[in-house]
């Protein structure tokens, strides 16, 4: 009797376990919660709570609450590794994830960012989670021919998996074209300044709400170079880089090629 009686305790707990799975639960608190996951670019500022300051002022940051999962490892160049990630975050309660798509590395193929890329994408699908693809600026040394590479490489992606794109990259681009003194890098041509914060804080509210970021009266943002000193930015400067990151996504949005508004 007590031999069925263990029997029939594993049997239960086998079957409980084989049903387990990482699919979130929804829970409905009210907040929309926002992953972000990427490297040390993304700590920079850090961008969340840039991004976060200029939705607060604006009156949208009441339901949102952000997270981050940073590692070198944490791009779509990298090989997707679920158990680091998980050690990361809690994921079942993302709404949405914002992911970045590369960092310094350089050394792979379009084959190779395309397999890692459908992995990290799959595996969030799988839980049910908004995929964003954050298409970061390219350093201060790369070459045309590899911004157009991995200018195609994101379009692509986001074309094939019906992703939302957040240009960040072609925002950064736009304003060094018409103002090429302008410094968005930090001192080691890769990190953003508090300028680049900036700049690209206001992509991002813009993918956020689907609205401009003219005149959003936050004027300070943190860089790379000196993490303790909050940068007091020049009120024609910030009219420019609101202007060149609504730019950005408006073109975007008329030419209708690619979503870079976030569905919430």
């Amino acid at each position: 009797m007590k031999w069925w009686g263990s029997v029939l305790i594993l049997m239960i707990l086998f079957s409980g376990c084989s049903n387990l799975n990482l699919s979130p639960t929804p829970v409905d608190d009210g907040f929309e919660h926002f992953l972000w996951v990427g490297d040390d670019q993304l700590q920079t500022g850090p961008l969340d709570m840039q991004t976060l300051l200029l939705l607060e002022l604006a009156g949208d940051s009441q339901s949102l609450r952000m997270y981050r999962a940073i590692s070198p490892r944490f791009t779509f160049v990298s090989s997707f590794d679920q158990e680091e990630l998980l050690q990361s975050t809690n994921l079942r309660i993302m709404d949405v994830v914002i992911i970045q798509a590369f960092g310094v590395q350089r050394d792979f193929s379009d084959e190779d960012f395309k397999k890692n890329a459908k992995n990290w994408v799959d595996f969030f699908k799988k839980q049910g989670t908004q995929v964003v693809v954050f298409y970061p600026w390219s350093s201060a040394v790369d070459s045309l021919p590899e911004k157009e590479r991995l200018d195609r490489l994101i379009h692509q992606l986001g074309w094939q998996e019906d992703l939302t794109i957040i240009p960040v990259g072609p925002a950064w681009q736009a304003a060094l074209s018409s103002r090429p003194d302008l410094k968005l890098y930090a001192s080691d041509g890769i990190h953003p300044s508090a300028l680049g914060v900036y700049l690209s804080a206001c992509v991002l509210y813009a993918s956020i709400t689907g609205e401009s970021p003219l005149d959003n009266p936050v004027y300070t943002s943190i860089g790379f170079d000196d993490s303790d000193e909050i940068v007091k930015l020049d009120g024609d400067t910030i009219q420019f880089l609101q202007e060149i990151a609504w730019e950005t996504v408006n073109d975007y949005l008329q030419k209708d090629e690619f979503r870079v508004i976030i569905k919430r």
